[in-house]
């Protein structure tokens, strides 16, 4: 999970860019559900992935490192996400 506070003004750019790193996470194998979700108070936004094992989710960050890094959304948020990591037991 990662959940991200858009600058105010910016959040349908960072949901669309939330949406569009969604879009390509489900494409990646082992990839079993993606949402995007708002807070009812609209501040926050979440990103929920689930996938078939702990292997597949790394493998998926992994690849996704690369472009993430090359277009940063700093203009869109107003700090780095709060990542949250669970696992089925």
């Amino acid at each position: 999970m990662a959940f991200v506070n858009p600058i105010t003004g910016k959040e349908d750019d960072m949901a669309s860019r939330m949406r569009s790193f969604r879009n390509v996470l489900q494409t990646r194998s082992g990839s079993m559900k993606t949402f995007v979700l708002k807070e009812r108070d609209g501040k926050t936004l979440v990103g929920v992935s689930m996938w078939t094992d702990e292997a597949a989710y790394k493998s998926a960050m992994a690849s996704m490192q690369a472009p993430t890094q090359s277009t940063p959304p700093d203009r869109l948020r107003e700090s780095p996400p709060t990542m949250r990591e669970f696992f089925e037991i």
